[in-house]
């Protein structure tokens, strides 16, 4: 099957990392052919894919790319029990601890 989603620098992607059980990872793009992503700016994980094997997971990236899909990615990995985790600088983070991304809630109605 055929996903739709963009691999350019600076687009964010989700990765599975070898040996790394039940998380995932939003990873930045750095590099292009080969496909390079960090999963850390700079700090105690910066290059931590350098020496491990990752996986792309297209459906994930698709999902995460599409502002319409990724409440429900992120909210059925929740309830999965196997979250998709960050610690990168353009998502907000400042030190070495990974979060969990976690869906927003839910808009209420007013009516």
């Amino acid at each position: 099957m055929k996903y739709n989603y963009r691999t350019r620098v600076g687009d964010l992607v989700i990765i599975k990392i070898a040996g790394v059980r039940k998380l995932k990872f939003i990873a930045k793009v750095v590099g292009y052919n080969p496909l390079e992503v960090i999963i850390q700016e700079e700090g105690k994980y910066a290059n931590y894919l350098r020496e491990r094997e990752w996986q792309l997971l297209e459906e994930e990236t698709s999902l995460f790319q599409n502002l319409e899909t990724r409440y429900p990615l992120l909210a059925d990995h929740k309830a999965e029990g196997s979250p998709i985790v960050y610690a990168l600088k353009c998502l907000g983070i400042k030190g070495d601890n990974f979060y969990e991304a976690v869906p927003p809630d839910k808009p209420k109605s007013v009516n």
